[in-house]
């Protein structure tokens, strides 16, 4: 699988693809802006960055089949034109991701790369560019063997200091309960008989093993661990594991597959914009904040939504297009509703 980072210095700084993240990079600063002269009339308004990270995306899902070309443009290049509502950012997604097939040298590399220049033969908007880039690649011998790469080390230090300080959060927690005369969650903790201090390690591999915010279910944990009782340490087990199961996403709530993500910005923009949504302590709403609520509470990344909107309105679709999901919502509303009361009177 091809790692996904963060931020666009982890794809051009990857102990393995970094030097090839680093000439797909020029490549796409290339053809960012418009040139009529090929064709390119639109100019790139997403980052390098996110352009590498979905190219990635897609290779991870691609790598899992054993003939993903059979299926390739209805599984793969349409699903992700649909999903951003562009068919140009889409084909350059591709056109990133049948340049790192070039340098694999695997069987599926040769199937994969006929199949999006099958797609992609009569767009002149970014893929000439990046099969030039690809033969110049095999001409000089550039081949990467993903089943003979070498991952980075961990950074024991980052590990530890993260550690460190989630110990620090669990002790001042711990601290304020002890204070506290009226709750129920008092718990002595087996101490060091000769020193009387806590054992630290322990208590900060209990911690991270529980995987949860719950700070009492991290010191029960703790706790029943360091006793040695086994049935009370697999039945706390069997209840962590369930509470992370339950408490993966910040809430229960999430869009239908059936909802685009386009009509799912179009809709929150209008709510946005005309000035419905409010912040509680009363001070301006950013479209940042605002999207990354709503991202939180859906768990969906809205983090492009300004740009996935002003490309959906580049695309020169007409306006009965842009507002269809409004005249969709506002018909179910009177089917459901508004009929039915005229129907009861």
């Amino acid at each position: 699988m091809f790692k996904i980072h963060a931020d666009l210095d982890g794809y051009l700084e990857d102990p393995v693809f970094g030097p090839l993240n680093e000439k797909i990079y020029v490549t796409i600063l290339d053809v960012c802006e418009p040139d009529y002269s090929v064709g390119r009339l639109y100019r790139l308004n997403r980052t390098p960055f996110q352009v590498l990270r979905d190219a990635y995306r897609q290779l991870n899902k691609i790598i899992l089949e054993r003939h993903p070309e059979e299926s390739f443009k209805s599984k793969y290049l349409r699903p992700l034109k649909d999903e951003y509502d562009d068919s140009h950012y889409a084909k350059l997604v591709f056109s990133v991701v049948y340049v790192v097939f070039s340098v694999l040298g695997t069987k599926q590399s040769p199937r994969m790369m006929s199949a999006i220049e099958r797609c992609m033969a009569a767009d002149a908007d970014y893929f000439p560019v990046f099969r030039e880039l690809a033969a110049d690649l095999e001409s000089s011998g550039f081949v990467m063997d993903i089943n003979n790469t070498t991952p980075m080390p961990p950074d024991w230090h980052l590990e530890y200091i993260k550690l460190n300080e989630r110990y620090n959060e669990l002790q001042r927690q711990y601290d304020e309960l002890r204070k506290d005369e009226n709750n129920q969650f008092n718990i002595d903790f087996p101490q060091n008989a000769s020193n009387q201090i806590i054992y630290i390690d322990d208590l900060i591999k209990a911690a991270t093993e529980v995987k949860t915010t719950n700070i009492f279910q991290a010191l029960r944990y703790y706790y029943i661990k360091t006793q040695g009782d086994m049935v009370e340490y697999v039945k706390a087990k069997e209840e962590l594991f369930a509470s992370i199961e339950a408490n993966q996403y910040s809430s229960n709530l999430a869009f239908s597959s059936k909802f685009k993500k386009i009509d799912i910005i179009r809709v929150f923009r209008a709510l946005f914009d005309a000035g419905k949504i409010v912040t509680r302590n009363g001070e301006e709403l950013t479209l940042v904040e605002y999207y990354n609520t709503i991202g939180e509470v859906f768990n969906i990344d809205l983090s492009d939504a300004s740009i996935h909107l002003t490309n959906s309105l580049n695309e020169l679709y007409p306006e009965e297009k842009h507002v269809a999901i409004f005249k969709y919502l506002m018909k179910v509303f009177q089917d459901q509703h508004v009929k039915k009361k005229e129907n009861l009177s």
